[in-house]
């Protein structure tokens, strides 16, 4: 009884340090960043003109807007009426 339950589990461990083959698994640790094509062309927050996809991005007023980097859409998200003005 012992042998099987040593078996069961070495079996257990293999199956699942094995890579998936779904196309979903990523290495561990890695998170796939989602990269969108923003509705703005210049950074709310900061002016700065960007420069085609950006994963820094959020959904408002029914548009996506992309950031220059995540302080600008830490600061956007905490108060979205202060750069609202400046969406261009």
């Amino acid at each position: 009884m012992r042998v099987w339950f040593v078996l069961f589990l070495v079996t257990a461990l293999l199956i699942t340090a094995m890579p998936m083959e779904t196309g979903f698994a990523t290495p561990r640790g890695k998170v796939p960043k989602l990269i969108v094509t923003p509705s703005n062309k210049y950074c709310p927050v900061d002016g700065v003109k960007l420069t085609g996809a950006t994963s820094y991005f959020v959904d408002y007023g029914g548009k996506t807007l992309g950031f220059c980097c995540s302080e600008c859409k830490r600061k956007f998200i905490s108060n979205p009426a202060r750069y609202s003005g400046n969406i261009r």
